[in-house]
């Protein structure tokens, strides 16, 4: 029945069905050394299990999630090497030969060699879910967590290149053995296609409406095989990028390979099915069928020129016998699998020598060694009409300082100069209007009505200096302070100044009186301290008068001192300043807040702003990094800190700092959690703020119509799920990739979260916010129109396409399995 020189494959007599028989039953009309190719490893402790055939298909490679590494001749029964790495692993992948592996671990891929010892650690790639190898170019792709596709050349060791996808992280790769490009599937339902040449993807393709579970591309590049949440197998012509046709499974198929003949193995839950001639034509029923019970299937890949397919799961790893899989006839200069130690060597020496350059990757491989037959005249004369007229170069006028750090400084500090020359001019007056009957320190920020007519008494514009008129509701120890600095300014200005000007000023600081150079102005505290010491004491009431409704906003008395204690650096040679105290709580401050304690307030704060301080305006995340801050502890509670960077992704305005940045916030703070022993409080943190976030969106839902209402949803998702999705992922990635093995945290990335566990996963985390804020309230409408689609009744055609983009969304929301009352009111929108 088994033929050697060409394809046999099984053969039904009357009314039997080929996709009834068994391999138990195959097993007994077959000869023996066929029979002893099919075998079954039960390894139920550390599985599921991933492996990978060499390309001669003579060595099997296998690896648990657990960390149970194993590599063996599988038609010998030799083993090459056996070990545990005790942590989980992703993938393993062999490289040119039996000699070499790589294995994607939980945070670095590891590459090891036939004994099990470890060569290198790849530590550009990170949180790697999938892997694949270039043979003829020697070049390793990985995907993972980041959504970043790298090429590695395994010969040389350098990064040939590395592209972001933008479109989160991603967990299903393959490659077009035809031409080397690599297909990659993302969980919106895109299929892109890429090469080491360029930075973008060179096809984007919508295969599924919803996330992309497996790919599968046959030998000669023509056809791709696509399985997704939607629980259908799709066949993609990839020459014309059309859909030929498509097949349901009863559940979602987690994995796809297509052999050397065309034939379609499909592996879902414990089903393992196999189509024959599938890719050109819609097979009515399976061509076999192989049921592994109680063990889900993790993987199915046909052995090279071997009738037989394997397949790992839950319970270990089998190799199942399937007639006319494998290709029959082989070329032993390209792959023996019968090499002898020799032939192995000098392969991999022809190998190095022919390597192919990534530059050599393209769509159609056939366009390399083409003869250009337009002549040389027409190449010049388009280069010619295609050459821009040069500019004619025109040299700039030298500034001669204009812009120097010196005047940019002085440009900067010139409202500062105005409001103290403001001081020095009419503290008199000031003096004289605060003890004019009408004015009240009790008043509101907003009501000015008994200033402005102090004012007015007192001789000064209220027009001109409005912005001024609250420096009279400082509190009387604010006033003291201020006559003393104001004092102490008058004894160095010049004896001869009876009214100090704005340039008086400046020669004051900067002059030749003083003996300060203007070059050395930004080094010297003592001058600058002259000017902050006068004016810090005069924010509360230019804040009270420039936005009245933001004191509502600003910390109280008791805050303004956990402030201080996150943004001050006190100057070492500052003898007399106190120490910070190790722990301040929050107490929560009453927008209700009048102007007298809010003057008090702010004077205490204007200590913040010293020179010699880190001032809110001034401090940078980048300080977070510092030994300083943690063996100082300076500060406190950075999660205030963290919440104010990202809260501006939610109204799209992007982020202001880098992400590596923003993952040591993330570090810090979970670490600090973790020592309190805190880390439920930490996901609480995390959800209140993911939650906060999505509701700033500020749209009203419920009152638009059902056209309306869809199209603004889709919008709303479009821009939550492309924009800050994959950034709160990357921002708070140190959870899953460096605090996901501590004692108490056990689920990191499932679904099912059991009880008393942590979950960390900040996907499920942050679509769960969405699910519960935006879809949940809208469920009864949706319900209705989700139902009127299959039907068309009473909807356009554009509501139409839109409810199916939608629906694509509700796909990929109940895929978090939250185990509660929303997830059924989910899962019954899907159905």
């Amino acid at each position: 029945m088994m033929k050697s020189s060409t394809v046999g494959y099984l053969e039904a007599e009357g009314m039997e069905k080929t996709y009834k028989i068994t391999q138990s039953q195959l097993k007994e009309k077959i000869d023996l050394i066929t029979c002893q190719k099919g075998f079954d490893l039960k390894l139920p402790t550390f599985g599921p299990y991933v492996f990978d055939y060499t390309r001669n298909g003579r060595y099997i490679l296998l690896g648990g999630k657990k960390g149970h590494i194993a590599s063996f001749d599988w038609k010998s029964g030799k083993l090459s090497t056996e070990f545990h790495l005790k942590e989980s692993v992703r993938d393993v992948k062999w490289l040119h030969n039996e000699k070499l592996f790589v294995v994607a671990q939980k945070k670095y891929v590891y590459m090891y060699d036939n004994t099990g010892l470890e060569v290198h650690c790849l530590k550009r790639h990170i949180d790697i879910y999938s892997m694949e190898f270039l043979p003829y170019h020697y070049l390793l792709t990985t995907i993972g967590g980041a959504g970043y596709l790298k090429y590695q050349d395994i010969s040389t060791g350098v990064i040939v290149a590395e592209y972001p996808t933008k479109l989160g992280p991603a967990k299903v790769m393959a490659q077009n053995p035809y031409n080397s490009i690599i297909h990659i599937g993302h969980s919106n339902g895109v299929v892109t296609l890429w090469s080491p040449n360029l930075s973008t993807p060179l096809v984007k393709m919508l295969v599924h409406r919803g996330p992309v579970y497996s790919l599968a591309i046959d030998r000669e590049g023509r056809y791709m095989a696509s399985s997704g949440a939607d629980r259908q197998v799709k066949i993609w012509d990839i020459r014309s990028w059309k859909e030929v046709h498509s097949y349901f499974s009863p559940t979602p198929a987690a994995t796809l390979h297509i052999s050397d003949t065309g034939m379609l193995a499909v592996g879902w839950s414990s089903h393992v099915s196999l189509w024959k001639d599938a890719l050109q034509k819609k097979q009515n029923s399976p061509y076999m069928t192989h049921l592994s019970p109680g063990s889900f299937v993790k993987r199915v890949k046909f052995c090279p020129y071997e009738d037989i397919l394997g397949f790992g799961h839950a319970k270990g790893f089998s190799n199942l016998i399937i007639p006319g899989s494998g290709e029959p006839s082989y070329d032993a200069y390209e792959v023996n699998p019968y090499e002898t130690k020799k032939q192995r060597r000098e392969k991999e020496i022809i190998g190095l020598l022919e390597k192919l350059q990534p530059e050599m990757i393209t769509l159609d491989p056939n366009y390399i060694g083409n003869v250009d037959t337009v002549s040389l005249e027409v190449r010049e004369k388009e280069a010619l009409e295609s050459k821009q007229p040069e500019e004619k170069w025109v040299p700039k006028p030298k500034t001669r300082g204009k812009n120097s750090s010196l005047r940019r400084y002085l440009r900067t500090i010139s409202n500062t100069l105005d409001s103290v020359n403001f001081i020095f001019f009419n503290m008199p007056v000031l003096r004289k209007a605060r003890s004019l009957k009408g004015f009240s320190q009790d008043k509101e920020p907003g009501s000015h009505s008994s200033t402005s007519s102090a004012l007015s008494s007192s001789g000064l514009s209220p027009s001109k200096y409005s912005y001024q008129t609250d420096i009279l509701s400082i509190n009387d120890e604010a006033s003291q302070t201020l006559n003393v600095r104001v004092k102490a300014v008058r004894q160095r200005a010049l004896s001869t100044s009876s009214v100090l000007s704005k340039n008086s000023i400046k020669n004051l600081l900067f002059g030749k009186e003083t003996g300060v150079s203007k070059n050395k102005i930004l080094t010297i505290p003592s001058t600058i301290n002259l000017l902050t010491d006068t004016f810090a004491p005069l924010l509360p009431s230019i804040i009270n008068t420039a936005s009245p409704k933001f004191t509502s906003l600003l910390p109280t008395l008791s805050e303004s001192s956990v402030y201080k204690n996150y943004f001050s650096k006190t100057s070492k040679k500052d003898a007399n300043s106190s120490a910070i105290p190790e722990h301040i709580s929050f107490k929560p401050h009453s927008a209700n807040t009048n102007s007298h304690s809010f003057g008090h307030t702010l004077t205490s704060m204007s200590n913040m702003f010293h020179p010699l301080q880190k001032s809110l305006s001034s401090f940078d995340i980048k300080h977070i990094g510092s030994k300083d801050i943690y063996v100082n502890n300076i500060i406190d509670d950075v999660w205030p800190l963290l919440c104010m960077r990202i809260f501006p992704l939610f109204n799209g305005e992007g982020l202001l700092m880098p992400v590596e940045s923003l993952n040591n916030l993330v570090k810090f703070h979970v670490k600090k959690r973790y020592a309190e022993k805190k880390m439920r409080l930490l996901i609480e943190e995390l959800k209140r703020f993911i939650e906060a976030g999505i509701k700033c969106f500020d749209v009203n839902l419920l009152s638009l119509s059902d056209e309306k209402m869809i199209l603004r949803l889709v919008e709303l998702w479009t821009f939550f799920f492309s924009t800050i999705l994959p950034y709160i992922e990357a921002i708070f990635l140190p959870l899953q990739t460096e605090f996901d093995d501590l004692e108490w945290t056990i689920c990191t990335y499932g679904n099912d979260i059991r009880e008393n566990e942590i979950d960390l996963n900040i996907r499920r985390i942050t679509l769960i916010r969405f699910r519960d804020n935006i879809i949940i309230p809208l469920y009864e409408r949706l319900k209705v129109i989700f139902l009127k689609i299959p039907l068309n009744l009473d909807l356009e055609q554009t509501l139409t396409d839109t409810a199916s983009k939608l629906l694509q969304s509700i796909l990929i929301l109940a895929s978090v399995h939250s185990l509660d009352e929303k997830q059924k009111k989910i899962d019954n929108l899907t159905k």
